[in-house]
């Protein structure tokens, strides 16, 4: 697993856990939408707000972020915790589909 896989892994265990300091930096985003129960997103959303918050992102282009994600066994990794992430609009196009990370138990 590369070093940004793992920064990524790790974030979003971190918000499946629900970790004070990364929803804060959520609920800050204007590009996001986080509720009691989900946390919304688009895809370049996520890669501007990571590039922002993580230098390992800084380097990596959004198609290599994209790739990046779809192999990375997020929902694997973030289930333990309660948690998934699901397509909540589907646009018909990966880029501006918003995506969920649903919390089973609010």
């Amino acid at each position: 697993m590369t070093n940004s896989e793992q920064v990524l892994r790790s974030f979003f265990i971190r918000v499946s856990q629900r970790e004070e300091m990364e929803l804060s930096s959520l609920l800050d985003e204007p590009e996001f939408t986080v509720s009691s129960d989900t946390w919304s997103f688009t895809l370049p959303a996520l890669h501007r707000y990571l590039q922002r918050r993580y230098g390992i992102f800084r380097k990596v282009s959004y198609p290599q972020f994209r790739r990046l994600l779809f192999h990375c066994p997020i929902n694997r990794s973030i289930n333990a915790s309660g948690a998934e992430i699901t397509i909540a609009d589907n646009q018909g196009n990966t880029d501006r589909s918003v995506y969920a990370l649903l919390w089973k138990h609010p």
